[in-house]
């Protein structure tokens, strides 16, 4: 089961902070994963709007609405992210995604290393597919799903 959704606390001016434990934490700037950081506080360097990606050991995860530092955050998140599943998680490479949404637009699909590095790429217009991440080193990577303006990220752990 997924973890509860991560409120994210302001400790000062830069410092950011989950509130909850949980056992893996991902930051993300504007919806990019933040090389290395992997805490539940991160101190932030420049503006942007940040979030954090936690899972749980069995690698469901729950992404936190969006923290604006230094930029104007009127925008209404309520529909800014992508629904979709990712199973099964941990994969052998073979990798399948549906789309909560059946009436699919043109989505694009990144998949990323730990550090932030774009392993592979696609574009799809079916509610599932299966990615063959199989040629991909064991570890954990994370999946990003745009559509339009909306945009998601879950993680997947590799394992041949």
């Amino acid at each position: 089961r997924a973890p509860d959704k991560p409120v994210i606390d302001r400790k000062s001016s830069t410092v950011l902070q989950v509130q909850q434990q949980f056992t893996f934490y991902q930051w993300l700037r504007y919806g990019q994963p933040i090389a290395g950081a992997t805490s539940q506080t991160y101190n932030t360097t420049r503006s942007g709007l940040y979030s954090v990606l936690v899972s749980s050991k069995e690698g469901c995860s729950t992404e936190s609405d969006a923290y604006g530092i230094g930029v104007n955050t009127d925008v209404k998140n309520a529909n800014t992210q992508v629904g979709f599943k990712l199973y099964p998680n941990p994969s052998n490479g073979l990798v399948n995604i549906e789309l909560d949404d059946q009436n699919v637009t043109e989505t694009s699909i990144k998949v990323f290393d730990a550090l932030g590095k774009l392993v592979y790429e696609t574009e799809i217009n079916t509610f599932i597919t299966q990615l063959d991440l199989s040629n991909i080193a064991d570890g954990t990577y994370f999946v990003r799903l745009t559509q339009a303006d909306k945009t998601s990220i879950k993680p997947i752990i590799i394992t041949k």
